[in-house]
């Protein structure tokens, strides 16, 4: 049942005879119940339209102030480019969410944290206590905020702790399996699988390599790592999922390797960027599978709770120590 809420200037408390309200010129009408139908109002026959029933979505809630002083900040690689600055803030709000903590965004520029702002935002609700957290794979051993954060940061009695980057950690996998399940695509025991990392990230496309069997279990084909090196050339890393160490070895980007199907056809690969955020890497990729022939799952790792789960336990280890 709603309630209209009606400008009564002339009468400020009604029309005579009528209830009185409280509050300048304003009344409550009950209308009839039903969408559309017409409601006698208190000022006589005239008919007062109703409007029909609607459902509203609902409002985004404001996360809640950190109470407890604890604020993080998610450190992401120096970008323009707005597909990035949308996955980050997305996946800012997935992790605040999570640890029940605000989070902003900070960029990585150069082995250096550029966050002023983002420290300006938690301290204006309530953080005292600042986590960065590394939003990528890998990043240089000696990240540390910048002079200027730093200063800002004293300025406002904030202190810092260092989270550990991502590297190949298992959830990885675990989020490009949830990829794979949002694609419009069943799991075919003959579909490769190819996941690229970028070449900045090389140092763990072993350690992920460890992992993709587990991509095999889960009803698709032979699955693979590749490194995509500037020169464009693909640097591949197969494992045996029995054991063994990874080994390194190099081809061309080329569909030979692909094997044949029934019939002789070429197997269709389904190819992944191993990406945390969207941005130009992944449109990269996208557009060489495509070129290639290749199926592309274009979504990056920001979409998926594997991803939110491993950096919020990120941060939690961060807390600890």
């Amino acid at each position: 049942m709603r309630a209209i809420l009606v400008n009564n200037d002339r009468h400020p408390h009604g029309p005579p005879g009528s209830p009185r309200t409280t509050g300048r010129g304003l009344r409550t009408i009950t209308p009839a119940a039903g969408p559309g139908r017409l409601a006698t109002s208190r000022f006589g026959n005239q008919p007062a339209v109703t409007a029909p029933s609607q459902t509203f979505p609902a409002q985004p809630q404001r996360l809640s102030a950190a109470t407890d002083g604890q604020g993080v900040i998610l450190a992401v690689a120096y970008s323009s480019d707005a597909r990035q600055r949308t996955s980050a803030d997305l996946l800012a709000r997935r992790v605040a969410h999570r640890l029940g903590c605000p989070v902003a965004v900070g960029q990585i520029q150069r082995g250096t944290l550029l966050a002023d702002g983002s420290l300006r935002t938690l301290h204006d609700r309530g953080a005292r206590r600042v986590v960065v957290a590394p939003a990528v794979l890998t990043a240089a051993a000696d990240l540390q905020p910048g002079p200027r954060t730093l200063a800002h940061g004293a300025a406002l009695n904030m202190t810092f702790a260092m989270a550990e980057p991502l590297g190949g950690d298992p959830l990885l996998l675990s989020g490009i399996l949830e990829l794979l399940s949002r694609s419009e695509r069943s799991p075919q025991p003959d579909t490769p699988v190819r996941i690229v990392l970028p070449w900045t990230d090389a140092s763990v496309a072993a350690e992920v390599a460890r992992s993709t069997c587990r991509i095999t279990e889960a009803g698709w084909g032979p699955a693979e790592v590749r490194v995509l090196d500037p020169s464009g050339e693909l640097r591949r890393w197969d494992r045996d999922c029995g054991a063994g160490a990874p080994t390194p070895s190099t081809d061309p980007c080329d569909l030979a390797d692909r094997g044949t199907g029934r019939h002789g056809r070429r197997r269709k690969r389904i190819v992944l960027p191993l990406s945390v955020l969207a941005g130009p890497f992944a449109a990269r990729v996208a557009h060489c599978a495509e070129a290639d022939g290749d199926e592309v799952i274009q979504q990056t790792l920001h979409a998926t709770d594997a991803c939110t789960r491993l950096i919020a336990t990120r941060v939690v280890e961060a807390r600890r120590r």
